[in-house]
């Protein structure tokens, strides 16, 4: 009897086993895929988050920003990034304290020259601000403003800083603890931004008159700080509209240990440009006081102060005839790199005010940009 009937079945069968080896291997191995592909939990992505925060007990983040396509407009046939640093920009320094503290000052650059100072801060007890006159001697400081405090939230602000709009926002709060808050509502998925896997969240808030949404990409690989936010806003008579859209380009370990966004860009509402912001140093762990966030002195027989605690008006080195009650002056120079802001809801009306007064300013520096070429 032939063999070759005999080998046919064996290999038949041989092939048969292969097959179904093959088979079971790629369930198992699609199974590990499907399971490596499974975004990361709530808990693992608040677990990291914490420990990036943690990892830090006080941080100085001095930063650049500039309107690039107004800079463009203005300045035609000039290489913008080799003019940055001597024409239009706004210089920006915000410090923050783990025991309740933070300030921030801003510097409008204008032709390589400061025409403008506006500082913000809360040392805790009181939250405060202070500006110079436009195009004035920026070494005085024109008005202090005193608020009255929300110990509720006492290091929350009526406006952002843009270069950490991801990490901290007007709350007063960092991401992880923002996150922490809202754990219940969120749903990780996976979703790519500019090429990198993020992973993708949603928080929603409302009150009775309006509601909002932030959307958060965060990437893994960098303890899962944002690459992206979007902010969106329910406004009366308006509907949804985009407020703001905050993306980080470039990370770094400015310390060797502690990842920080180190360039993007924010784009308010609905517009295809907006402010290009890239960190110039980083500074973690270093030993600061509350004295080291107390409101500046002023200038005597200048500097006009406005304290809505006692409800006061005065000038600093001149008795006050409103009141007896005339607010505590700290030695510092007002040409220091000193404060920053915090604000108060219970005088809201007040840092609205002084908030769309800064907005206005820097969006007149911008705009002045356009009419007056360098």
């Amino acid at each position: 009897m032939s063999r070759l009937p005999i080998l046919r079945v064996r290999f038949a069968r041989i092939l048969a086993v292969i097959a179904a080896s093959l088979v079971c291997l790629n369930c198992v191995v699609g199974t590990q895929s499907a399971i490596a592909e499974e975004p990361p939990t709530v808990a693992e992505i608040l677990k990291r988050l914490g420990e990036w925060r943690k990892s830090f007990a006080t941080v100085r983040v001095h930063w650049h920003s500039w309107h690039r396509e107004d800079f463009i407009e203005a300045n035609p046939g000039v290489d913008p990034d080799r003019a940055l640093g001597i024409t239009n920009y706004s210089d920006h320094e915000f410090v923050w304290a783990d025991f309740g503290a933070i300030r921030n000052e801003l510097k409008v650059i204008k032709g390589g020259r400061m025409v403008y100072r506006n500082l913000l801060g809360a040392d805790g007890p009181r939250p405060w601000a202070a500006t110079t006159d436009w195009d004035g001697n920026q070494d005085e400081l024109d008005l202090i403003t005193f608020y009255r405090p929300d110990p509720t939230r006492p290091l929350s602000t009526n406006i952002g800083f843009n270069s950490i709009g991801g990490l901290w926002n007007s709350s007063g709060l960092w991401l992880d603890e923002r996150l922490k808050q809202a754990a219940s509502q969120l749903n990780p998925v996976f979703e790519e931004v500019a090429g990198v896997r993020c992973v993708r969240l949603e928080l929603n808030t409302s009150t009775s008159t309006q509601s909002s949404e932030q959307v958060l990409w965060l990437d893994p690989n960098h303890d899962f700080l944002p690459r992206k936010s979007i902010v969106s806003g329910n406004i009366p008579n308006l509907g949804w509209i985009v407020i703001k859209t905050w993306i980080a380009s470039e990370f770094a370990q400015p310390d060797g240990t502690i990842w920080w966004p180190m360039k993007g860009v924010l784009l308010e509402e609905k517009h295809e440009t907006g402010f290009e912001w890239f960190v110039k140093s980083v500074s973690f762990n270093e030993s600061l006081s509350r004295a080291d966030f107390a409101a500046p002195g002023g200038t005597p027989g200048k500097t006009k102060i406005i304290d809505y605690l006692n409800l006061d008006v005065s000038r600093v080195g001149v008795e006050s005839k409103g009141s007896s009650n005339t607010p505590q002056q700290d030695s510092v120079s007002p040409s220091r790199s000193d404060p920053t802001a915090a604000f108060p809801s219970s005088s809201r009306w007040v840092w609205l005010l002084s908030a769309s007064v800064a907005l206005l300013v820097v969006g007149v520096v911008l705009r002045f940009g356009r009419r007056n070429r360098n």
